[in-house]
């Protein structure tokens, strides 16, 4: 047997017994018989060897000839006196990675594994300006649509309503032809008639008419009473602009208001042309005051001020596998909330719920469904206050 790999010779056939000795890539070793043992990497033979004590599993070994299992031979033999120690072999071919199949590849690559402890928080990333992103960094920010919600438990059943006012009589029907005249019976006095007299006279329930045409619409109820306000719902996208209403009818005439703040003043009007100097009068008597002008239109509004800058926060967090998280990013003091969303590496990683928590938080809620754990960021827009 020789040795794909290097690997070691355990005190019994399996990785969690005691370590005793090893060999090296390409080593000949002789085997006495095989067993079932631990299952290494879809292998559960493992050898037991002819020179020594030991075994060694299947899966990194090349057997030159069948192996019978142990149970197959005859009581193992006292072992004998080691051997002169053999020449040194011709050195084995470099094994060139690059040049191997994708089977080979796969025998060589040891298990996963585990998971590295969490490195140190990055330094913070630049500011991320919203108003200068492309539509597709725009489109990245925005997180899925969050799954429905489960439908909530059904509510009490209301009172019945009032009964209805009665519908009009409808017309009589045709007059049938007219019979034979009977010969005339007993007189029936119901007065002297017994309960069950009087159940058999009534008949039976006629069958139900047809249905009536359309009533006209009734009036409009009075509003119910207003619900308790469920929570808050995922920012929906934006809507197209609806149709203008119609006008609607013009209220009554409402209180004068307080007076209203001094308007600007206006321009100034342009300076007619210079008259020609004239004779100097004699002093009038003084004239009567002048009555109030009326008051002048109000100026211009002012150009728009200039517009806040907006930025965006991004707070970052690993989801172990088969677990669920929250991770919140929230403004600087000063700041307040105006959106947010989630973004996830890979696709085993689902998103939640991703929702306003507050004026200054964003919250993302994060499933893995797969073992391994995985990156996840939530995003918050903040807009300064002043």
């Amino acid at each position: 047997m020789t040795s794909r790999i290097g690997q070691k010779v355990r005190a019994e056939p399996t990785t969690k017994s005691k370590e005793i000795g090893q060999y090296a890539t390409g080593a000949k070793v002789r085997l006495a018989c095989k067993v079932h043992g631990e299952n290494v990497n879809g292998n559960d033979l493992w050898y037991r060897l002819a020179n020594r004590d030991g075994w060694m599993s299947a899966r990194f070994v090349r057997n030159s000839a069948p192996v019978a299992f142990c149970s197959d031979t005859g009581a193992a033999g006292a072992a004998g006196v080691a051997g002169a120690q053999g020449p040194k072999g011709d050195a084995g071919p470099v094994w060139d990675p690059t040049k191997a199949t994708p089977e080979e590849l796969a025998k060589v690559k040891g298990d996963k594994g585990d998971a590295g402890a969490q490195g140190p928080k990055g330094d913070a990333g630049p500011v991320w300006d919203p108003t200068k992103a492309t539509p597709e960094e725009l489109a990245k920010v925005k997180g899925d649509k969050g799954d429905a919600g489960a439908a909530g438990a059904q509510g009490p059943k209301g009172d019945a309503g009032a009964a209805g006012a009665q519908g009009p009589k409808g017309d009589a029907g045709a007059a049938g032809v007219q019979g034979a005249k009977g010969d005339a019976g007993p007189v029936w006095d119901p007065t002297k008639a017994t309960p069950e007299e009087l159940a058999k006279v009534k008949g039976d329930k006629g069958d139900a008419g047809a249905a009536g045409a359309q009533g006209p619409k009734g009036d409009k109820g009075e509003p119910g009473v207003e619900g308790t306000v469920g929570p808050q719902g995922p920012k929906g996208d934006k809507g197209d602009k609806g149709d203008a209403g119609a006008a609607g009818a013009a209220g009554t005439q409402g209180l004068k208001g307080d007076k209203g703040d001094k308007g600007d003043a206006g321009a100034a009007g342009a300076a007619g042309t210079q008259g020609l100097k004239g004779d100097k009068g004699d002093t009038g008597a003084a004239g009567a005051a002048g009555a109030q002008g009326s008051k002048g239109d109000k100026g211009d509004a002012g150009a728009a001020g200039a517009p806040k800058a907006a930025s965006y926060v991004r707070a970052s967090g690993t989801v172990p596998g088969n677990q669920e998280i929250n991770l919140d990013a929230s403004c600087s003091t000063g700041e307040t909330l105006t959106g947010g969303g989630a973004e996830q590496d890979g696709t085993t990683v689902r998103i939640m719920k991703s929702f306003p928590r507050n004026g200054s938080t964003w919250r993302a809620t994060f499933r893995n469904d797969s073992s391994g754990s995985v990156s996840v960021y939530t995003y918050a827009m903040c807009l300064p206050l002043s």
